[in-house]
C-alpha cells in the first residue's frame, strides 16, 4: 500500500473558537488585520463582533463586506482597493464559500500586483506568497477553510476560475459550529449537500487512496446522520458540529483527491446563472453517480452500510436527498449547452472523474439534470 497526503492548516475546531482569533494573529505578530465578509453577516453582526475579538488583542482593524455569492474578479479588485488603502498583515475572512475563495484570491492578488488576477492560476506566475489568510466559515460545505484554492467567476466568459496550489494555503482555519446556528434550514441542506458530495467525489476520485477513502467514509456517515438533525432544529448544536466537522474531512479529502464531474458541471452552471452552489451540486448527484456507477462498482458496494437496511447506494442516496426536501428546479438554456459542455470538458474537477465523458454525454447529464429552456 502507497499513500500521500499533506495538511498544512493550523485548525482550530470548537464551539465558541472565534475568541481564539485575536490571539492567533498576536501570537503570529500581526497587527493590521482586514476581516473580509458580506453584507448579510454584517447586518447581522457577525463582523463587529469579531472585530470587537480582534481589537482586544491591541490590533487595528478595518472589514470589507462587499463579497457576494460566486464572486467575480470586480468583488475581488475592490477588496484589493481596500487592501491597499489599509496595508494590513493578515486577511481574516468569514463567511460562507464565496467569502472565503475571495479572501484567498484578493490575498494571491495583493502579494503579485504586477499580474491580471487570472494569470495567478498558473503557479509559475506567482513570485510572492499569499497575503496571511485566516478562515472562519459561517457554513458547515464549502471545504475552503482549509483548501489551497479559489473559485472565481470570470464573467466575460462566463465561467468559474480555480486559482490555486502552491502558496495559497491558509495560514489558519477558526472553525467554530456555534456561527452555524442561524443559517437557514434551506442554506443548512445546499451547503451540507455540497460537502456530502466533495466527500463521494474524492473517494470516487482518480488520485483516491485508502486513507482518503477511509476519512470520506467517516465524512459522509456524519453527514447522513446529521444533516436532516441540524436543519430540522437549527440551534441542536451538536448535529451543527457534527455537519462541520464532517465538512472539514471532506474538504481535507477534497485537498489531497481532487473532485469529479459534479463539479466540473457545477461550476459552469453557477457561473452563467448565479445559482447557489450548494443546489447545483445537488440536482447533479444522482445523475453524474448513475453515470459513473459502471465504473466504480466495487467503491460503491462499500459504501452501502451507510445507509442500512439498504443495498443500493444510489437508491439510498436519492432517498436521503429526497427526506431533505431541496429539490428546485432549475432552468438552464439549450443555446448555453454547448459552452456548458467545453467548459465542463476543460475544468480542473473534471480530469479526476472516474469516467472520462465525451461532449454528448455531458450534454444528457445537463438534460437530465436541469430544465432546458429552448
Amino acid at each position: 500500500m502507497s499513500l500521500s497526503f499533506h495538511s498544512k492548516v493550523d485548525i482550530r475546531f470548537a464551539p465558541g473558537e472565534i475568541k481564539s482569533t485575536g490571539g492567533i494573529i498576536k501570537a503570529a505578530g500581526w497587527q493590521r488585520v482586514l476581516i473580509f465578509t458580506d453584507r448579510r453577516l454584517k447586518e447581522l453582526g457577525f463582523s463587529r463582533r469579531l472585530k470587537e475579538i480582534i481589537s482586544k488583542n491591541n490590533l487595528t482593524v478595518e472589514v470589507f463586506s462587499g463579497v457576494k455569492p460566486n464572486p467575480k474578479k470586480e468583488i475581488i479588485k475592490q477588496g484589493i482597493e481596500k487592501a491597499r488603502d489599509f496595508e494590513p498583515d493578515v486577511i481574516a475572512a468569514l463567511g460562507g464559500g464565496s467569502v472565503l475563495d475571495a479572501a484567498k484570491a484578493a490575498g494571491i492578488w495583493y502579494s503579485n500586483p504586477e499580474k491580471d488576477l487570472f494569470q495567478l492560476k498558473d503557479p509559475g506566475k506567482r513570485k510572492n506568497p499569499m497575503l496571511p489568510v485566516i478562515t472562519i466559515p459561517t457554513t458547515a460545505g464549502t471545504g475552503s477553510e482549509i483548501t489551497s484554492w479559489a473559485v472565481i467567476t470570470d464573467p466575460g466568459t462566463p465561467a468559474k476560475v480555480s486559482i490555486g496550489g502552491e502558496k495559497m494555503t491558509p495560514a489558519a482555519a477558526v472553525i467554530d459550529p456555534e456561527l452555524t446556528r442561524s443559517l437557514p434550514a434551506e442554506l443548512t441542506i445546499w451547503t451540507g449537500l455540497d460537502a456530502f458530495s466533495h466527500a463521494l467525489e474524492a473517494y470516487l476520485s482518480k488520485f483516491a487512496n485508502a486513507f482518503i477513502q477511509d476519512i470520506c467514509y467517516l465524512a459522509m456517515k456524519r453527514l447522513i446522520k446529521y444533516l436532516p438533525r441540524a436543519a430540522d432544529k437549527g440551534e441542536n448544536l451538536a448535529a451543527r458540529s457534527e455537519v462541520m466537522l464532517g465538512s472539514l474531512l471532506a474538504g481535507w479529502a477534497m485537498e489531497n483527491a481532487g473532485l469529479g464531474l459534479i463539479h466540473g458541471m457545477s461550476h459552469q452552471v453557477s457561473a452563467f446563472y448565479n445559482y447557489q452552489h450548494g443546489l447545483t451540486n445537488s440536482l447533479l448527484l444522482s445523475p453524474v453517480l448513475e453515470y459513473n456507477c459502471e465504473y466504480c462498482k466495487e467503491e460503491l458496494q462499500n459504501l452501502t452500510d451507510l445507509f442500512p437496511g439498504n443495498k443500493d447506494f444510489l437508491e439510498s442516496m436519492e432517498r436521503f436527498c429526497n427526506l431533505l426536501g431541496f429539490k428546485k428546479e432549475l432552468e438552464i438554456k439549450s443555446t448555453d449547452l454547448p459552452r456548458l459542455t467545453v467548459q465542463t470538458l476543460e475544468n480542473v474537477n473534471s480530469q479526476t472523474n472516474p469516467r472520462k465523458p465525451s461532449a454528448r454525454e455531458v450534454e444528457e447529464l445537463f438534460c437530465r439534470a436541469f430544465k432546458i429552456k429552448e
